[in-house]
């Protein structure tokens, strides 16, 4: 399952390169806003990629964050990344990647960084409901996109969809809440006995 996942993380990363209108970059500041009034916040997502689905949570609290699904958790605080593997009993340690745009290898940008790195458009369907999609830049060899479907208040994102050469990514958020246990932190003590491999 961890190496599924793994692979999730590399499509949903490969999925972004091109800068965004202005309709959506209200949208998207919007939504920061509302994540911003949270505080620290958690998410409960489900991915679906193909045959594979799971479901996981992320907690943000400002720059550092946790992320568990499978049997992967990854911690990251104060710029360090560790990402634990309970079947393979290891803890993968690096410096976090900032230049990471999707949601799940590293939600602490949230979702304005989408609009350093697309073209956008904003569609709103029948019900009123708002969808901002966006493309690589025109010229671009890229036939990446990324979709996000707002939920219905139009405040806070319901869907995310990651289409790339390797497949469709779609990314559902159940659930965006203030997290009321605060932030998971890092202690060696939950994983004693396994094996640390530093990559910094």
């Amino acid at each position: 399952m961890k190496r599924v996942f793994c692979f999730v993380c590399a499509v949903l990363c490969c999925a972004l390169s091109a800068f965004a209108d202005e309709p959506a970059l209200r949208i998207l500041n919007a939504m920061e806003q509302t994540l911003s009034d949270m505080g620290t916040y958690r998410v409960a997502f489900e991915i679906v990629a193909g045959d594979y689905c799971t479901e996981g949570e992320y907690v943000v609290a400002g720059n550092d964050f946790y992320v568990r699904a499978d049997d992967t958790e990854v911690y990251a605080e104060a710029g360090i990344r560790r990402e634990i593997s309970r079947s393979k009993r290891e803890i993968a340690v690096d410096n976090i990647d900032a230049s990471a745009r999707d949601i799940i290898s590293n939600p602490s940008p949230g979702f304005a960084s989408l609009s350093a790195d697309f073209d956008s458009a904003t569609v709103t369907d029948a019900s009123g409901r708002q969808r901002i999609v966006f493309t690589p830049k025109s010229g671009s060899p890229s036939g990446e996109s990324v979709t996000v479907e707002m939920a219905g208040n139009g405040k806070l994102p319901e869907t995310i969809i990651y289409t790339t050469s390797a497949g469709e990514v779609v990314v559902r958020m159940k659930e965006i809440a203030p997290a009321k246990s605060g932030l998971p932190r890092f202690d060696a003590k939950r994983y004693d006995g396994y094996e640390v491999v530093d990559f910094r």
